[in-house]
């Protein structure tokens, strides 16, 4: 991650949850009680609800802090069905998750810190409850988190489904590096992988499940600021939980189940501080270029 001031960094977390806050606003206005019962029981609305309402605490906390410092974007999202905005609920947790992992470390003002760590811990349960208990995939990646951040270029970066461990995936970016040797890395928990990008295509490999994230590089063993090309964006390899599929991957390796099926919106982040989100049956991806 390129060097930040604490501004920097609270600003950062600061989109991060205003975008949350405007998907449950959007997500509950548009989807009524009756709605939610129909799609995915009782009791699941009143969920979102209580997630918005942190949401609105996370943001109206970092605006304080930040002040006169605080810098606002505008966010839309296009949410055809409930399942739409759930999927696309449970991405933006996790991305607010791994976010925040990388951001932390780098927030000198020890209050500062405390208050990303506790929005981070927070994301993270939230991410658990909307994978498990609305989506019905794993809750968990494995024992620990990715954070892929501090690997970011300009270039964004599309793996259209699709994408199951194992399989190989089609990797789509602008960015011109003809004659350079490029790699596709994939952050799973603290560890790494970088496989061959041949002809715009790389092998997802066995090992992985749930929310992984990859970027393309040119390096083989080194995936930061300098050597990566474009990316991140994450790759939805999540299996059905409670069923009889099982995975010992994450960062300890072994073997992955099918990946799930689940779509998810493709959403973009651009330099203008604008947000625009597009739903819909497909793709199973969204693209972020921070």
């Amino acid at each position: 991650m390129l060097q930040m001031s604490d501004n920097d960094l609270l600003n950062y977390a600061l989109q991060i949850a205003s975008a949350q806050e405007a998907l449950y606003d959007q997500g509950l206005s548009q989807f009524d009680e009756s709605a939610f019962n129909a799609s995915h029981g009782p009791g699941i609305r009143n969920g979102f609800v209580q997630l918005s309402q942190n949401k609105q605490a996370q943001v109206a906390l970092l605006n304080q802090t930040l002040g006169d410092n605080a810098t606002h974007c505008t966010f839309n999202f296009t949410l055809t069905n409930i399942s739409t905005f759930t999927n696309l609920s449970q991405v933006l947790e996790n991305v607010g998750t791994s976010a925040y992992i990388g951001a932390a470390q780098n927030i000198t003002n020890g209050t500062d810190a405390t208050t990303a760590a506790s929005i981070l811990s927070n994301n993270a349960r939230s991410a658990s409850w909307v994978s498990s208990a609305v989506n019905g995939v794993e809750p968990w990646d494995g024992p620990f988190d990715a954070n892929p951040f501090d690997a970011t270029s300009s270039a964004s970066l599309t793996v259209p489904p699709p994408t199951t461990a194992g399989q190989n995936a089609t990797y789509i970016f602008s960015n011109s590096t003809a004659g350079t040797p490029l790699f596709a890395v994939f952050f799973h928990g603290l560890n790494k992988t970088f496989v061959p990008l041949n002809n715009d295509t790389a092998t997802i490999p066995n090992n992985l499940t749930g929310i992984v994230y990859t970027a393309v590089t040119n390096s083989s063993s080194v995936a930061d600021d300098n050597t990566t090309v474009a990316g991140p964006t994450f790759l939805d390899l999540s299996y059905p939980f409670n069923t009889t599929s099982s995975s010992s991957g994450g960062a300890g390796g072994g073997t992955t189940s099918s990946a799930s099926s689940t779509p998810v919106s493709t959403t973009s982040f651009t330099s203008s501080g604008t947000e625009t989100t597009s739903g819909g049956a497909s793709p199973s991806l969204t693209t972020v270029t921070v």
